[in-house]
């Protein structure tokens, strides 16, 4: 009787043991060709003025990363002109797109 409960143990654990590993390498290959099929993020940048130094530089680096991922990322830029106002309207008109 002992021998056959190690038996059984062992097998459950067998097929756990596979079921684990069979069903991380589904969900793995599911993802991977889900990530293949989506469309590319489009994400709006507020910049309080386009020409400051520092948020050029800003810009600059942002641009550099739709070329170094093509088709993942699509940013669009907004200058808002140092207002405070017109930072809000666009944040509101952006929302609701």
């Amino acid at each position: 009787m002992k021998l056959l409960k190690k038996i059984l143990l062992i097998i459950e654990l067998v097929v756990f043991i596979f079921t684990m590993i069979f069903s991380n390498s589904y969900k793995e290959a599911h993802a991977q060709t889900a990530n293949q099929q989506q469309n590319s993020v489009k994400a709006s940048v507020l910049l309080y003025r386009f020409d400051d130094a520092y948020i050029s530089l800003v810009r600059q680096s942002l641009e550099d990363i739709p070329k170094n991922n093509e088709g993942k990322i699509e940013f669009t830029f907004y200058d808002v002109r140092d207002s405070q106002a017109i930072q809000n309207q666009m944040l509101l008109r952006l929302e609701f797109c």
